[in-house]
């Protein structure tokens, strides 16, 4: 898929490309088509890592399926994910600035055409990984015990939409947006309508998604500690 943004003659523009194709041989491809994604098989039971290296940092690493492309609940877990990590977030307060327990700590999400993630993660030292750890579940069984304050979802929502503007002032992004949304099958209008949905989202939108992702059962982790030493 290709989208172009910004003033350009569309007509000259298409031509390039078709001929820049053609050249290559690979114009009878674009009729392929992906293949249809895997069935996404969700974990029946909680999943446990360890990794033991020669290095001075440990790494920790928590993972849950997440929701797929085009869900209505986007902008809600970006929400979410904003109130839980950043640099205002409440796993950097907790971890970092109370009890200086990480180096960095972050959460991430990524959707999928059958199913994304949501991860969060953190490097510490070797002696306060147990800490670390148990202050981490601490944090995600708080966003699954009580929904997140007024204040929280607003500052949250801001952020997200100052990011998105910051974002337009560059046609790559636009034309990136253009793209993956017809790939996927998805409005064109939605993605640029981003503000507005992330406006309509509440606290108790955020908390709902925090219980239904946030379960023990479909969780896996993931740990980065230092080699056992013989003797």
């Amino acid at each position: 898929m290709l989208a172009l943004a910004g003033d350009i003659d569309v007509a000259a523009a298409a031509a390039q490309v078709e001929a820049a194709l053609r050249e290559a041989g690979l114009g009878d491809r674009l009729s392929e088509g992906p293949g249809a994604p895997k069935k996404f098989a969700a974990p029946t039971g909680p999943r446990e890592r360890e990794i033991f290296q020669d290095r001075e940092q440990a790494h920790i690493a928590l993972g849950w399926p997440g929701i797929a492309v085009g869900d209505e609940r986007e902008p809600t877990l970006d929400v979410l994910s904003a109130v839980l990590g950043g640099q205002t977030g409440r796993l950097f307060t907790a971890l970092r600035e109370v009890q200086g327990l990480v180096y960095e700590v972050s959460m991430s999400s990524v959707e999928g055409v059958d199913a994304g993630h949501v991860a969060i993660h953190a490097s510490t030292s070797q002696d306060k990984l147990p800490k670390a750890m148990a202050a981490i579940a601490a944090e995600v069984e708080r966003a699954v015990r009580e929904p997140p304050s007024a204040a929280e979802v607003e500052r949250a929502k801001a952020w997200l939409v100052g990011q998105f503007e910051l974002g337009q002032q560059r046609r790559s992004r636009m034309a990136s947006l253009l793209a993956l949304s017809e790939v996927y099958g998805l409005p064109r209008a939605r993605a640029f309508a981003y503000p507005q949905r992330v406006a309509a989202v509440t606290a108790e939108g955020v908390w709902a998604l925090a219980r239904t992702l946030f379960r023990p059962q479909r969780a896996a982790r993931c740990v980065v500690r230092a080699r056992r030493r013989k003797g």
